[in-house]
């Protein structure tokens, strides 16, 4: 009998180890994008149950049947891999063991937490916005404005902040823009007391409503365990989300026929943008603040012109999607990625590090240290913001660098798969991809703005120390 164990975060199948990212490469994506028109369904968060639920179940569900898998076991995971195990099981048909009496007990208290982050979020935002001292409405004779909600917009938006004639929000709830300390301000208290109280008591009833609708879509278009999973991971924001759309819908209520421009590209929150700003003939200029996923979504990327980060990408989007909205403007995207940083030193070797899978960070740096250590050139890390720099105890005399300008500019860059690889390309920088595993190279083919020819791709650490050793040979350094 073939038999896939589920043990912890790892699937066990025929003496090898797998990661639902592993069953996920190119060919899964191609299969996935022929699926994708059978889940579009009104709901702000499409997008998001699609690539966070749906995906991974039909990978694993995929897997299964390639492998001719007739029968799951399922040890100790958590909650959400679990339900997608069991979903992706019921959809192959293939026998499950598993204690189902154990899953019950956490289902339960699942359901219970669902209620207690319901009402905990509804608190928690009566508290954050209700008290706040109004400051004035939005000024509606702008032609041309915009709601930022992510440190990543801030920054990339600094050539756009510079224009008097575009008006500025920040909705810095619970969001990256939280934590900068330049913000002042916040959009909710360009609003009455009263209208503030009126969307919280909207809100918790529309987190509900939300919460329902994403349960009986996932039950219909999946199945059950699908259902539990992404209810457990929204509870905790579908009352933001609702709260989020009645702010959205009445401030582009004052903005009709205008432009608003925007950096948010999939999001619940770029789809509740998008769809408020057809209802008030709103045209929406998207300049992504990241690069784009290049498989299908339900609800697509959002916007009316999409400024592609590559050439390669706008064309591609362009036919995936059967639109003409997406293009490249070189100009644009140097302003968004230049940091306008002045170097006189000798280039490094920076290693970018990814949030995803820290041991595969700590297995090429140690691997490129041992290569270039004979040759006394340093590698220098710039962590990842939400990394956790502890899995860096473990290298000897590891040297770490916080200052992203001075990273990017001049210097031998090296990411696996981030937006990083094209803004170095920006700055002066040699791009340097290195994959090795297959997840990395899946998710790396399908960023197509990771696609330019001027990104070298190495897919093992000695030929990567190999051409660092004779770039900087050749530079003399």
């Amino acid at each position: 009998m073939s038999e896939i164990l589920l043990q912890g975060e790892t699937f066990y199948y025929n003496k090898k180890a797998y990661h639902i990212e592993d069953m996920m490469n190119a060919e899964f994506y191609d299969y996935s994008n022929t699926l994708c028109d059978e889940y579009i369904v009104d709901l702000y968060t499409v997008n998001e149950l699609f690539f966070t639920f749906i995906q991974q179940t039909l990978a694993l569900e995929k897997f299964i049947k390639d492998k001719d898998i007739s029968e799951i076991i399922i040890k100790l995971s958590d909650f959400s891999l679990t339900c997608i195990a069991l979903s992706a099981a019921k959809k192959a048909n293939i026998a499950i063991r598993y204690n189902f009496l154990i899953f019950k007990m956490h289902h339960y208290a699942v359901a219970l937490k669902e209620i207690f982050y319901i009402l905990a979020s509804t608190g928690y935002l009566a508290l954050k916005i209700l008290p706040e001292k109004y400051i004035s409405a939005p000024d509606s004779t702008a032609d041309v404005f915009s709601i930022l909600r992510l440190n990543q917009e801030y920054q990339k938006f600094g050539f756009l902040m510079k224009n008097n004639n575009i008006l500025f929000d920040f909705e810095n709830i619970k969001s990256t823009l939280s934590k900068n300390k330049n913000i002042k301000t916040n959009v909710y208290n360009r609003f009455s007391h009263l209208e503030r109280s009126v969307w919280i008591v909207k809100a918790f009833f529309g987190g509900i409503k939300d919460l329902n609708d994403i349960r009986v879509f996932l039950k219909n278009k999946v199945n059950k365990f699908c259902a539990y999973a992404a209810c457990e991971y929204h509870s905790k924001r579908v009352v933001h989300t609702a709260l989020y759309a009645q702010m959205i819908n009445k401030y582009f209520s004052l903005f009709k026929g205008k432009t608003y421009i925007t950096g948010k590209i999939i999001d619940r929150y770029a789809v509740i943008d998008s769809k408020a700003a057809k209802k008030n003939n709103i045209k929406i200029y998207n300049f992504p603040h990241g690069i784009e996923y290049g498989f299908k979504l339900p609800y697509g990327l959002v916007g009316d012109i999409f400024f592609a980060t590559s050439e390669f990408a706008a064309d591609y989007f362009n036919m995936l999607y059967n639109t003409k909205k997406f293009v490249f403007r070189k100009e644009i995207m140097d302003h968004m990625f230049n940091r306008h940083y002045m170097r006189n030193k000798k280039r490094s070797v920076v290693f970018f590090s990814e949030a995803h899978e820290p041991d595969v960070n700590i297995e090429i740096i140690n691997g490129l240290k041992k290569l270039l250590d004979a040759y006394n050139i340093d590698i220098i890390v710039k962590p990842h913001p939400r990394e956790n720099l502890k899995f860096y105890n473990s290298i000897e005399n590891v040297k770490l660098i916080t200052d992203f300008d001075y990273a990017i500019t001049d210097n031998i860059c090296i990411a696996r798969r981030s937006t990083i690889l094209i803004e170095a390309l920006y700055n002066n920088s040699d791009a340097n991809a290195i994959l090795i595993n297959t997840n990395d190279y899946a998710v790396y083919k399908n960023y197509p703005s990771l696609q330019d020819k001027k990104i070298n791709v190495f897919f093992n650490i000695e030929a990567l120390a190999s051409y660092i050793i004779k770039s900087l040979n050749n530079a003399h350094i």
